[in-house]
């Protein structure tokens, strides 16, 4: 019978260029110190940290330091924006370009191994 798996076969099929991307990624970061970014922008001055999360005390002034997490280049202050780490690792990254559904890889990984249990036990 067999489990369809529309997600690992794209991935097969694209495989060669997200290696590509891959590849430039982490030479990216290893070899030119440089991060993956995004850009902030915040209605309020109640939102101190990708990091760490949501914060309720007083705004800090620009390029501060988090005080929970210690994450330096925050922003806090009324509509303020900056640049901070985007949170996303690179094969989250690579796996957005391609619109492929992490959750539903897993599913198929999943349906393929009970498939295989029960042939091993019938």
């Amino acid at each position: 019978m067999g489990v369809e798996t529309p997600i690992l076969d794209k991935i097969k099929k694209v495989n060669p260029e997200a290696r590509v991307i891959q590849n430039f990624l982490e030479w990216l970061e290893q070899d030119t110190g440089y991060v993956i970014a995004k850009y902030y922008q915040h209605p309020s001055s109640r939102h101190p940290c990708p990091t760490c999360g949501p914060y309720s005390g007083s705004p800090l002034p620009v390029n501060s330091s988090c005080i929970r997490c210690r994450d330096v280049g925050q922003i806090e202050v009324e509509g303020a924006s900056y640049i901070g780490l985007a949170g996303i690792s690179k094969r989250q990254l690579v796996y957005k370009f391609f619109d492929i559904d992490e959750q539903a890889e897993d599913r198929e990984r999943v349906a393929i191994l009970e498939e295989m249990r029960a042939a091993k036990n019938a």
